[in-house]
């Protein structure tokens, strides 16, 4: 069952088309040949996680073809999930799903950054002690 639909190439349905079968909907614009941006797909995380555990069903992504902004974002989705994925291996399991997917260099270089980012080791905390 679809209980969400993320549209990456613009709002392509009205909310009272998916309010009346209980789909909710997230436009999340991006450029076609281009990434998301960082901002974007910590929002399409929430969006996901928030269908999935409130009503245990499926979201729809979709952009033109659905291989370069929506792999790229389903790569980056699976970085998430799961950090010590690298950006090649994310690429490779979006691709086994939906060959094609991730399709300029730009898309694959936002992955390898995406991947640097979860890598990277937390700045230390400022400690302070009371005197």
């Amino acid at each position: 069952m679809i209980g969400g639909i993320v549209s990456l190439s613009g709002n392509e349905f009205t909310p009272e088309m998916l309010q009346e079968y209980g789909i909710k909907q997230l436009d999340l614009p991006v450029r076609d040949g281009f990434t998301p941006s960082l901002s974007q797909v910590k929002q399409f995380e929430a969006f996901v996680d928030d269908v999935h555990g409130s009503s245990g069903k499926a979201t729809v992504v979709h952009c033109l073809a659905g291989l370069g902004r929506t792999g790229t974002m389903l790569a980056a989705y699976c970085m998430l999930k799961d950090p010590s994925l690298s950006a090649g291996e994310a690429v490779q399991r979006v691709r086994a799903l939906r060959p094609g997917s991730v399709e300029t260099y730009r898309q694959v270089q936002f992955l390898r950054e995406l991947q640097e980012h979860l890598n990277k080791p937390a700045a230390p905390q400022a400690h302070y002690v009371d005197e």
